[in-house]
């Protein structure tokens, strides 16, 4: 007869779900036995579960932060989805309902303020794209993500293009979403199809068949502006920028414009969820250092790092379109391989009732900054 595998006493096996404690340590995926004996004082919040049960409650820890960590847990066969996946066809599903992007695009456009500009040069192969929103440190509002979502579809028919530029105007690269417009469509409806829209558009950013640069400079990217700048190959800072931060929390709310899985896969899932969690503010030699941004630049006569940065983005373009294009488009296939789609869509679903929530309106109602 076989004998049945005693388990040591206090400990939990756990395989594919999360084991999380109260002073912050986590595993995720399969981890080895934990002994409780040597890490108390702890709250095991997970159990080992039915199928139906797990992953489905986080009782000791805040409701942003419960969010934050299970974005980075892989989905459980148990666990169900009214979304489809992300795909080409625009069409993704909110509590049942079909969500067309044609349809959220012209919801956004009601939400005025700023503008996103582009220019193109024909014979170095050099896009630049413009945030432009002085008033509001660039922040970007729903006109704002419309207007670059059709410069997007712009570069996708640029059969010259090489490489592409991304900053802001004036004093920083970009202070995140505006609020007006966070709190004029607060809800999880709106922001399950704000989510859809940016996921879209970022993504479609970061498969465009040319490379891309984010120039960071002033006082940094902030929230979804570093959701921005996550979305482009490489990212510049100058030296006396304050920093990039996915400030998300401070606003009761998670990244929602696919920040999550091109976080982790610049600083790995570790170091990302603490970057999450915090929400602090990351200065150039430490974003440096975690592989957040590739290079510090001099700020140069403009303030921002403009000169550094186009001489550094014409050295890594020097050789025929064509090739530049197909190197691209190599790992943008790989990309595809590794499942982003999946961790796309849990992100739209866990960040829709942050949306509007109480922390999120908590947050907007005491006028809370990025910038503290």
């Amino acid at each position: 007869m076989r004998r049945k595998r005693r388990q040591p006493d206090q400990t939990v096996l756990q395989s594919r779900y999360l084991c999380t404690l109260e002073f912050g340590y986590v595993c995720a995926g399969s981890v080895a036995p934990i002994f409780l004996k040597k890490i108390t004082p702890c709250t095991l919040l997970f159990r080992k579960l039915s199928l139906s049960q797990r992953g489905m409650t986080l009782l000791h820890l805040p409701s942003v932060v419960r969010t934050a960590v299970r974005t980075f847990i892989k989905p459980l066969p148990s666990m169900t989805t009214t979304m489809s996946c992300y795909s080409d066809c625009g069409v993704h599903r909110f509590d049942g309902e079909d969500v067309n992007l044609v349809e959220v695009k012209e919801w956004l456009s009601q939400f005025g303020g700023g503008s996103v500009s582009l220019e193109t040069n024909d014979s170095t192969g050099v896009a630049e794209i413009v945030l432009c929103h002085p008033s509001k440190k660039n922040a970007i509002s729903g006109l704002m993500m419309v207007q670059l979502g059709s410069i997007i579809e712009r570069l996708e028919k640029w059969s010259l293009g090489k490489g592409i530029l991304v900053r802001g105007d004036g004093s920083m690269f970009c202070s995140g979403g505006d609020l007006d417009f966070a709190r004029a469509s607060a809800g999880a409806e709106g922001g399950f199809k704000m989510s859809c829209y940016m996921q879209n558009i970022l993504s479609r950013l970061k498969a465009l068949p040319m490379v891309s640069i984010a120039l960071i400079h002033g006082q940094g990217a902030l929230g979804g502006g570093a959701e921005i700048a996550t979305a482009c190959d490489w990212r510049l800072m100058t030296c006396s920028c304050l920093g990039i931060g996915l400030v998300h929390t401070r606003m009761g709310i998670v990244p929602a414009w696919g920040a999550t899985s091109r976080l982790a896969t610049l600083v790995g899932s570790r170091t990302a969820l603490e970057l999450i969690t915090s929400a602090r503010i990351v200065k150039p030699e430490e974003a440096l250092k975690l592989g957040l941004i590739d290079a510090i630049v001099d700020p140069g006569p403009e303030g921002n790092g403009f000169s550094d940065a186009s001489e550094w983005l014409l050295k890594h373009i020097q050789t025929d379109s064509e090739v530049i294009r197909a190197a691209k488009l190599t790992l943008t296939h790989y990309d595809n391989l590794v499942g982003r789609s999946k961790v796309l869509e849990e992100e739209r679903r866990l960040f829709a009732p942050l949306w509007g929530g109480p922390a999120n309106q908590k947050a907007l109602n005491s006028r809370i900054k990025h910038l503290k």
